[in-house]
């Protein structure tokens, strides 16, 4: 099941996609992977594997992406 994450303004920022399992998955505003809450483990992890925290911190994964994302484009203008 998918759930959109939304700004302020309306605009998705990223989603998240529950499986089967209870494995939530979150994905930027582009469909990149950021990272996986693993429900039998009670973890997330990133893109890489690497453990990140305990219980599920994937909307988070999503709001850091649109803050770094954000901040790129500052730079650039």
């Amino acid at each position: 099941m998918r759930n959109n994450i939304k700004d302020f303004y309306g605009a998705v920022v990223g989603y998240t996609d529950v499986d089967a399992r209870g494995d939530v998955t979150a994905h930027d505003r582009y469909g990149k992977i950021l990272g996986t809450f693993k429900k039998d483990r009670n973890v997330t992890v990133d893109f890489y594997g690497r453990i990140l925290a305990n219980g599920d911190i994937t909307s988070s994964l999503v709001w850091d992406a649109e803050r770094k994302r954000k901040e790129e484009l500052s730079k650039t203008r």
